[in-house]
């Protein structure tokens, strides 16, 4: 049945219902099996709407910076950040990153290439899902689940698949969808040379695609000599790796060294989420509840082709977090550690969960009822993975793993089989609760945060193709999906005013002119703005801990300017390394005043909301949320030639003065200011 056929079943009679349901189904059928384009784009929409644009935030803002120091190497002589090499040593996408910016500016480049990257994640996507099923639902059932379950993978859920911030690995992250895409339809060649552009985008991110595709390629081999090919290939490259590092060539030189005394606590103060043993259980139940599914379907499915991936993507994963745990949580292998080859958890918890939920939702009728359940369990405990009934329903899921057949009564069966879809649907519900609040909290002053809870889009694709179905007409379908389609790129910019002020602020702001292109600037916040708006050094930031994985130089000089700025508060745990990483150390007069720039000459600027008695170069009037009185731009050298008595009194009358005034710490709205868009 056609679009034009369906019927208005509001105006049915009770009688003649169940004809009109049938009647609607055929007309649903008609538009998924007849009308791919239309379904495609309507899936697209809900997609971009759960994954809109919020700015240069997380680790956006470092590859901004890595970016902006290959334009300009010579504003950045002074940052720690560029000091010792970089990520950008490993990557060819801040070249392109770099020439889009030359060509429309830094805003316009974040959410050109954000848009781009995250569409083509979801084409990819797509494709992946036309490979593995036959059925024209499985790409709608599989787009509802994505968006739906859990993103998130790593310690502290610190990266999250398809980010909506750019990145090296949103360039990599598709092309290794592309590269499975090749490899499920066996065109090997074609996947290994998708997976040299992912590696050459993200070396971390490919390296985990590649994995997937060894283990899928072991385990199913196209040709007879397929695995001593690869067994072959292996010990070469085992060779090569242990002669390199054998003569400490580039990073392969760390394969035998180990983290020791001061480098190691400083990873543990500030990298602790690249060791699995020091992960919280949250962490954990996410991957329990993937791996509870992966058994489920590998016991009980029937698509060969996808049960195929899901054991290939299994054991990798397993292989992966085994190897993790030895060599780097136990042994502390430099190499192994800064691989963080637990990175394939994207994979995992992109595919498994909502390919295997996809299938055994498309083929319950196929499948025993305990096969159902423990599927049912197994996503509930994944969605509810901050709660320790999730380890619960885990656990009952992958014992019903095991169940063949449950002689109990009809009417039980169904009783329990609505009991468990009530409950996945209020875990999914409350998952989108605290989505809300995450809104709330990270981007305060952001345009339609109603829409960022992902039950919304999928509830408003929905509701376009219910409008479809009833105005029975395949050119309204076109229009109102063109208009979804339109009104889902229009919101897709979601970043928050003060964002959007900052972005455009290059070159267009009263501090730069007086700041030189190789001088350094202190600013107290969590992201390093300095570089996004002067395009030039920043002397410290919380975000920028990162490198001290790679680099123990770095480490120490990290450290040294940390402490620097936490020696200036009377209370050390006014300003612990946590604080600092959340961007909640704040301003105020006996942190802003000439004892930072004495201690540590290479601070030739300081920007601020704090406003001194001691003289200002600039002020930046602006009115913004946290910030009512815009900031003020000091100069060491102004403020270290004024007379040291007169500089001791003023700071002190400060201090006095805002002790009595009960505001001696930072206002929560500016704290939220300066630790937003993590």
């Amino acid at each position: 049945m056609t679009i034009e056929q369906t019927v208005n079943l509001s105006k049915a009679s009770p009688s003649t219902r169940p004809k009109l349901l049938t009647e609607w189904k055929q007309a649903l059928d008609g538009l998924v099996h007849q009308n791919p384009a239309i379904v495609f784009f309507l899936l697209a929409s809900v997609w971009m709407l759960c994954h809109p644009w919020f700015g240069f935030w997380h680790d956006g803002m470092l590859y901004l910076g890595q970016t902006l120091h290959r334009i300009s190497p010579e504003h950045y002589p002074g940052d720690p950040f560029f000091m010792f090499g970089s990520q950008d040593d490993y990557t060819l996408f801040t070249r392109i990153y770099a020439l889009v910016i030359k060509g429309i500016g830094i805003a316009n480049a974040g959410l050109l290439l954000t848009f781009i990257a995250l569409f083509s994640w979801f084409c990819a996507f797509y494709l992946c899902c036309r490979a593995v099923f036959k059925s024209s639902y499985a790409p709608v059932v599989a787009t509802i689940a994505i968006v739906l379950l859990p993103p998130n993978y790593g310690g502290f859920a610190i990266f999250r698949f398809a980010e909506n911030f750019l990145t090296a690995r949103s360039a990599a992250e598709p092309a290794v969808l592309f590269a499975l895409f090749f490899m499920l339809r066996q065109r090997h060649i074609a996947s290994l040379l998708v997976f040299a552009v992912a590696c050459l985008m993200h070396p971390l991110v490919g390296f985990s695609g590649l994995t997937v595709w060894l283990v899928y390629v072991f385990m199913y081999p196209p040709a007879a000599w397929t695995r001593k090919a690869l067994i072959a290939t292996c010990i070469a490259g085992s060779v090569v790796v242990g002669i390199l590092a054998l003569k400490h060539d580039g990073p392969f030189g760390q394969l035998f060294q180990v983290y020791t005394g001061s480098w190691l606590n400083l990873i543990l103060a500030f990298n602790l989420h690249v060791f699995i043993s020091s992960w919280p259980l949250n962490d954990l139940y996410l991957i329990s509840g993937s791996m509870v599914l992966s058994l489920v379907y590998i016991r009980h499915g029937n698509n060969p082709r996808l049960k195929q991936l899901v054991c290939a993507i299994t054991v990798a994963t397993l292989v992966s977090l085994a190897i993790s745990l030895i060599f780097a949580d136990w042994l502390r292998v430099i190499l192994i550690t800064s691989m963080q080859i637990w990175r394939i958890l994207w994979i995992c918890q992109a595919l498994i969960p909502c390919l295997v939920v996809t299938d055994m939702l498309l083929d319950r009728k196929n499948l025993s009822l305990p096969a159902l359940w423990a599927m049912a369990l197994a996503t509930a405990g994944l969605i509810m993975r901050g709660n320790d009934a999730s380890l619960i329903l885990a656990l009952l899921g992958l014992a019903l793993a095991y169940v063949q057949v449950v002689s109990v009564r009809e009417s039980v069966q169904k009783l329990v089989s609505v009991a468990l879809v009530l409950v996945v649907a209020l875990a999914i519900i409350g998952d989108n609760l605290s989505q809300s609040i995450f809104i709330g909290v990270q981007f305060f002053t952001t345009n339609y945060p109603f829409l960022y809870p992902h039950l919304v889009p999928v509830i408003c694709g929905s509701a376009i193709v219910l409008a479809i179905l009833i105005l029975r007409s395949k050119p309204v379908a076109v229009l109102l999906t063109v208009l979804f389609f339109t009104f889902s790129t229009v919101v897709w910019d979601r970043r928050p005013g003060p964002e959007i002020f900052f972005e455009n602020a290059a070159q267009n702001n009263p501090f730069e002119k007086y700041i030189g292109v190789d001088e350094t600037v202190y600013w107290n916040s969590f992201r390093p703005l300095p570089w996004m708006i002067f395009n030039r050094a920043s002397y410290s930031n919380g975000m920028t801990a990162a490198p001290i994985l790679f680099n123990y130089d770095y480490g120490m000089e990290f450290i040294y300017r940390f402490h620097h700025m936490q020696s200036l508060y009377v209370k050390k745990d006014e300003c612990t390394p946590f604080r600092f990483q959340e961007g909640n150390c704040g301003d105020r007069p006996d942190t802003i005043n000439p004892t930072l720039c004495e201690r540590d000459d290479r601070i030739n600027w300081i920007v601020s909301y704090y406003k001194s008695g001691l003289p200002a170069v600039a002020h930046w009037k602006f009115v913004l949320p946290g910030l009512p009185d815009g900031l003020y731009l000091y100069s060491c050298k102004q403020w270290l030639s004024l007379p040291k008595d007169l500089v001791k009194r003023t700071v002190a009358a400060e201090v006095d003065a805002a002790e009595k005034a009960g505001t001696y710490k930072v206002t929560d709205t500016a704290a939220r200011l300066s630790g937003a868009f993590k």
